[in-house]
């Protein structure tokens, strides 16, 4: 179901923009067999579908940056373990602020190409699973937190090897396989597909 937010964000597209075609199947071959349809997206309608999932997405990891920061316990029996600790918290809370800022630049952009802004949560099931991360939740610090947490981050794996950082990517994505089996897919893959959408690229059934 479309959250309440999105439901009003609904705007009407002139043709030729957005191309709905119907075929209705012979009544002879199947009397339950219902109508198909093939729906074209323009341009433009696609970058603001993505931005909107990479809005929801920004949103959702700073919300669990935040939590994860201030789950860290700083009453620590040596000084020197606080000080270890409360370096950890202000890293996160550090990326937070960078989630921050990515979630206003994808406003800004959307508010370039003339769409509406987006400040909803994600619609549940999830409709794009491929380009979340992970599935929303809100949890305390630990070391598979932290894991997918680095894994929704890094860059596209020939950049890993470029820094020389594949070996240690490869190590944490193991550690969440043998702590749940728990797959993560990089933020990256949303702008990867913001970055395809070209003029006369129509997305065709949701996939560009």
């Amino acid at each position: 179901m479309s959250s309440r937010l999105r439901s009003q964000l609904v705007w009407q597209t002139p043709e030729p923009r957005l191309a709905v075609k119907g075929f209705m199947a012979p009544a002879a071959e199947s009397a339950q067999e219902e109508a198909t349809f093939t729906v074209q997206v323009a341009p433009r309608e696609q970058a603001i579908r993505l931005l909107w999932i990479g809005a929801e997405v920004e949103h959702a990891l700073m919300a669990q940056y935040l939590y994860a920061a201030y789950t860290i316990n700083l009453q620590q029996p040596e000084e020197a373990m606080r000080q270890d600790v409360l370096r950890w918290r202000n890293t996160i809370l550090a990326i937070a602020r960078e989630e921050m800022g990515h979630l206003a630049t994808v406003e800004n952009l959307l508010t370039l190409i003339g769409g509406p802004l987006h400040f909803d949560r994600e619609d549940f099931p999830i409709v794009d699973p491929d380009l979340w991360p992970f599935p929303f939740e809100l949890e305390p610090l630990s070391k598979l937190s932290l894991a997918k947490y680095v894994l929704a981050e890094t860059p596209a794996e020939d950049v890993l090897v470029k820094l020389g950082l594949k070996d240690e990517i490869d190590a944490i994505k193991l550690s969440l396989k043998v702590g749940g089996d728990v797959t993560v897919h990089r933020v990256g893959l949303i702008y990867d597909k913001v970055n395809r959408v070209r003029p006369g690229n129509t997305m065709v059934d949701g996939s560009v």
